[in-house]
């Protein structure tokens, strides 16, 4: 027993001080987005805390659009977890702040900005069980408390990097997803692995396994020339195994990468994501 115990505790005791270390971090983030009208929430569920933001505007729109962070620092090296999987550069909540639709939702990952104290920081959610359905219900659980909340009726999904991930697998495990847009996001992850030589995401859910329920969605995935990350091939991988590819398309920018420059051109994306 002895073994065990102590895993957890060093466990416990690595999610603490990431916590500490980033509460500054995380009430600068949070107080910039309120500048942009959004107010920063922390939504406590069964499984997981999830810190956000959200922005209501008076409006006649039905439509919520969710945003959702990358993968953050999830990894020391190829085989070891980070001990705190924060995004210095939390680029889908700038996406998020560019974007001028009058309801927003944005979601952190599980174990980002956590705070001393937070409960169920485990390192599986932002490694190996990081697409795991139960991060996919989650997640879709607290849209369905938003979308009551904004008395919306449909759900835009965008995500950046892994974040991209998440929305591609909330869109086939829901109905009322309209539109999905990625940016950088690793779909094909199992092939994405296997180029990078890390750790295979065994917990995780797989976005083209669910071909069947995505296929007829709106779908636009960004994709940056220049990234060493997530290649364009990572993302074509994904739409090679949908058999109908009537409303899929992947738009390359040769000039980007995987952080540049998608938050200073995003109003101009924004403009090509089909059913806005």
């Amino acid at each position: 027993m002895k073994g065990p115990i102590v895993a957890i505790l060093l466990a416990f005791s690595f999610c603490m001080l990431s916590a500490c270390s980033h509460t500054e971090l995380n009430r600068r983030h949070f107080e910039n987005a309120a500048k942009f009208g959004f107010e920063a929430n922390r939504f406590t569920t069964a499984d997981f805390v999830i810190y956000g933001a959200a922005k209501t505007e008076k409006s006649l729109s039905d439509t919520l659009i969710v945003y959702i962070e990358g993968d953050g620092s999830a990894w020391r090296r190829k085989d070891e977890p980070g001990r705190d999987p924060t995004p210095r550069n939390p680029l889908a909540l700038w996406l998020a702040l560019k974007d001028p639709a009058a309801k927003i939702l944005y979601l952190a990952r599980p174990g980002q900005f956590q705070r001393a104290g937070d409960p169920r920081c485990l390192s599986s959610y932002w490694s190996l069980a990081r697409y795991s359905e139960k991060v996919v219900k989650t997640f879709s659980t607290i849209i369905d408390r938003v979308k009551k909340e904004m008395l919306v009726q449909k759900i835009g999904m965008v995500g950046y990097s892994g974040g991209g991930v998440l929305a591609t697998l909330l869109a086939a495990y829901r109905d009322d997803v309209c539109w999905l847009a990625t940016v950088a996001s690793n779909l094909d992850h199992k092939s994405w692995c296997v180029q990078h030589k890390v750790t295979p995401l065994k917990d995780s859910l797989e976005p083209k396994k669910f071909a069947d329920k995505l296929q007829n969605i709106p779908q636009i995935h960004f994709a940056g020339g220049r990234d060493q990350i997530v290649p364009p091939m990572t993302i074509q991988s994904y739409i090679d195994e949908l058999p109908e590819k009537d409303f899929i398309k992947i738009i390359v920018e040769e000039q980007f990468d995987h952080y540049c420059c998608w938050r200073k051109e995003w109003p101009r994306l924004l403009r090509m994501i089909p059913g806005r």
